[in-house]
């Protein structure tokens, strides 16, 4: 049987690569301002990870095919997953493009850019397909 917490883990390592591929994209150092948005994002892609790891664990009760669970669990999860992410995305652009001058602004709302889309997309699609090849 698969540990929902182990796979939940795994989605914080593709929330780090998004923010150092976005801070690579745009030409940025990693400053601390970077890594201190490195450590939010994580938390967060951890948060995402888990609303979507649970609810196919609630999926599982319901049905007895696991392919089904993961689908029905992680189509039930879309929109809390989706809307945090969204949330964040938006509230990071101002940050990212229009911040000040600061050292520390613009990398923490590049990093947080990159970041949530990775780890959105990893939280909706890679989840559920790592726990439907384990379950096999």
């Amino acid at each position: 049987m698969w540990q929902p917490w182990v796979v939940a883990l795994g989605v914080v390592p593709l929330s780090v690569v998004g923010g150092v591929l976005a801070l690579s994209l745009r030409g940025m150092p990693l400053t601390g301002g970077a890594a201190a948005g490195l450590c939010c994002i994580s938390g967060l892609a951890l948060v995402q990870a888990w609303i979507v790891t649970w609810g196919m664990v609630r999926a599982t009760k319901v049905f007895s095919n696991i392919h089904t669970a993961c689908s029905q669990g992680a189509q039930a999860k879309f929109k809390p997953v989706f809307l945090i992410g969204l949330c964040v995305l938006v509230g990071s652009i101002p940050i990212a493009f229009m911040g000040a001058n600061s050292g520390a602004q613009r990398p923490f709302g590049t990093v947080a850019i990159g970041g949530i889309v990775f780890s959105t997309a990893g939280a909706l699609i890679a989840v559920p397909l790592i726990i439907a090849w384990i379950a096999d």
